[in-house]
């Protein structure tokens, strides 16, 4: 808490200092040209990974208008494996922002390895509804003549096209398209996209096979992740295993990430028929176990957008109003939300009937 209370306050005394120095000439986006564009950056710094993932449609996006330029990504160091593979991305640059904290000299070879990049446009992927400072400075720092962002705060004086924040209930990523849109025109909301490998998807199949899963399983997948109130009870999850072994004859994998290793001790302790439960697993060995699911039930969480990312059916659990922006938008996808957060077990499992594909079993690669 220390630390993010300075980091607040330098943030804070940097942005003054900032206004009192830049001046940022505005750009008329009629005056874009786009087959002057060779090169493009897009930043996107924060420490989740969903942000992350949500990305990838803009960069979609600029691939289909921009299929010649060279796109690089600046994101966070934890989860930049994300993006691994992605053919809308020509280079990942990646930076851990609390060693920048603790020494913010080690900003001065990033900002020598942007400006070696020579981009002609950079483009602010930070939140719409405020400010970042970090996304901010760094696209001002690229010396692209283009700066491209919503228009927020003092984002005026780090950009010079400032894209007005279109009112009422939109997804993140029509956010985030809405920035390509300003500038290059209209273009549909694709899918988020993580590129997994033929080897990553055999070592998947591989730990399925040694756990007894077979060619003919139906296999659901759980996720007890959650940040804060967001959290569906563990409680809650392990009775909806059972009663999706029960009803529908599935296997259950249940995951876990690092923040839930007491709440895992307890299911192994407590472990029933059906009920498997990985060990834990990196970032892109998870996408491929959950891309094997029939279907994957999470909370509003990282995972979920990885179950997006790799086209597995989704049902998602919000106990925070904000399922229309984050939440999966697709037909084939439920989302569960209750104004009291007080989602039941039979909630979950109404969705999870209308969700199921008895079809889509486990098959070797």
């Amino acid at each position: 808490m220390r630390l993010k209370a300075v980091e607040r306050q330098g943030k804070k005394l940097l942005r003054n200092f900032l206004s009192s120095l830049l001046r940022t000439r505005p750009v008329s986006p009629r005056r874009v040209q786009p087959g002057r564009i060779r090169r493009v950056l897009v930043v996107r710094q924060d420490e989740r990974l969903g942000n992350v993932l949500l990305v990838t449609p803009l960069l979609l996006g600029l691939r289909r208008f921009l299929p010649e330029a060279h796109i690089t990504v600046l994101v966070s160091r934890r989860f930049a494996d994300v993006l691994r593979g992605n053919d809308d991305i020509d280079a990942i640059l990646t930076l851990e922002k609390r060693r920048l904290l603790r020494n913010p000299f080690r900003l001065i070879p990033l900002i020598g390895t942007l400006r070696k990049g020579s981009f002609d446009l950079a483009i602010d992927c930070g939140p719409v509804e405020d400010i970042s400072l970090n996304n901010s400075l760094l696209t001002f720092l690229s010396g692209a003549p283009l700066r491209l962002g919503h228009r927020r705060g003092d984002s005026r004086l780090f950009l010079n096209i400032e894209v007005p924040v279109i009112p009422g209930e939109r997804t993140e990523v029509d956010h985030h398209l809405d920035l390509v849109r300003y500038v290059f025109g209209d273009i549909s909301a694709g899918r988020m996209k993580l590129c997994l490998t033929p080897d990553e998807r055999e070592k998947a199949a591989h730990r399925l096979r040694s756990w007894g899963l077979c060619s003919g399983d139906v296999v659901a997948g759980l996720h007890l992740g959650g940040r804060g109130g967001k959290r569906w009870s563990a409680e809650n999850f392990y009775s909806l295993g059972e009663q999706i072994i029960s009803r529908f004859g599935c296997q259950v994998l249940l995951f876990w990430g690092p923040n839930e290793r007491d709440l895992i001790r307890q299911f192994r302790d407590r472990a029933f028929k059906g009920l498997l439960i990985p060990p834990l697993l990196t970032i892109r060995d998870l996408a491929a176990h959950i891309e094997r699911c029939a279907v994957f039930v999470c909370n509003d969480t990282g995972p979920m957008h990885l179950a997006r990312a790799v086209g597995t059916p989704t049902v998602a659990i919000f106990r925070k109003p904000n399922y229309t922006r984050y939440g999966p938008p697709d037909r084939t996808n439920r989302v569960i939300y209750r104004q009291n957060g007080d989602v039941t077990v039979e909630d979950v499992l109404s969705a999870f009937r209308e969700v199921i594909e008895p079809d889509r079993r486990i098959e070797s690669p």
